[in-house]
């Protein structure tokens, strides 16, 4: 339901396409940043459980700060034939 009625139906409706094209945007930008971080969160899911003494973290939990010390965590990228692909800048 539009929640302006003070505009013409041409402006409503690039309103709506624009808002359509940008929600695509960012659910690319997340899938994408999903993947990208996947090894970074695999690499992490032993840390963090080993911090809240084996439970599982829930939404929203924090990570005691006492019981964490400094974790240098260092991720070789893959090297692929298509340097385009890099997920790392140069």
């Amino acid at each position: 339901m539009p929640r302006r009625t003070d505009i013409s139906p041409r402006l409503a409706e690039g309103l709506r396409a624009y808002a359509e094209e940008q929600a695509d945007l960012e659910h690319r930008i997340c899938s994408s940043w999903t993947t990208k971080w996947a090894c970074a969160r695999e690499l992490a899911q032993p840390i963090l459980l080993a911090a809240l003494d084996g439970a599982p973290a829930t939404a929203g939990q924090e990570v005691p700060g006492e019981s964490l010390e400094d974790i240098e965590l260092v991720i070789e990228e893959e090297h692929d034939a298509d340097a385009a692909n890099s997920d790392f800048e140069e």
